[in-house]
Formats: structure tokens, C-alpha cells, sequence
């Protein structure tokens, strides 16, 4: 079964998170999934790979805990938006 979201941080240990993504959307099972990207990059040529990749959002992640909750908002928005609504 596919999760209903996936929040994947670009910077991850391993595999970076701009090839899970690849992996993600060039599979057949899950490639519909929505995904938001979050991480701690300001960087264009970040946010443009990975919504060429295939990424629903991208979330820069704040400093301060009250903007990081915007991130529920971002969530919403996607899902509504995967599912036609």
C-alpha cells in the first residue's frame, strides 16, 4: 500500500533525497503519491530539481518552530490539490 503523503528531507544520509525521489516517481506503484520536499536549502537549483523530479512542494525548513508548523498548511494544500478537491 502507498502512504497518502510523502514529506521527504533532500538531505538525507545514503541515498540523497533528490534519487529517492527519481526511484519514487519511476516506479509503478507509488509514482502518483504526492511529495514534499523539505529541507534546509535556499538553493533555485535545488527547488528546480526536485520539482522537476516531480515534487508536489517545496519546504524550506524555518529556524523558528512557529513558521516550521506552516508546513501542515503546505500539506493540506497538497493533498487537496492530489486529490481534485
Amino acid at each position: 500500500a502507498c502512504p497518502d503523503l510523502v514529506i521527504l528531507d533532500l538531505n538525507l544520509p545514503g541515498l540523497a533525497g533528490g534519487e529517492v525521489l527519481r526511484l519514487l516517481r519511476s516506479g509503478i506503484a507509488c509514482r502518483e503519491v504526492p511529495v514534499i520536499v523539505v529541507t534546509s536549502s535556499d538553493s533555485r537549483e535545488d527547488r528546480a530539481m526536485v520539482l522537476g523530479l516531480g515534487a508536489n512542494a517545496y519546504f524550506r525548513k524555518p529556524s523558528d518552530f512557529d513558521s516550521f508548523m506552516k508546513l501542515g498548511g503546505v500539506a493540506i494544500r497538497v493533498l487537496e490539490e492530489s486529490s481534485g478537491s
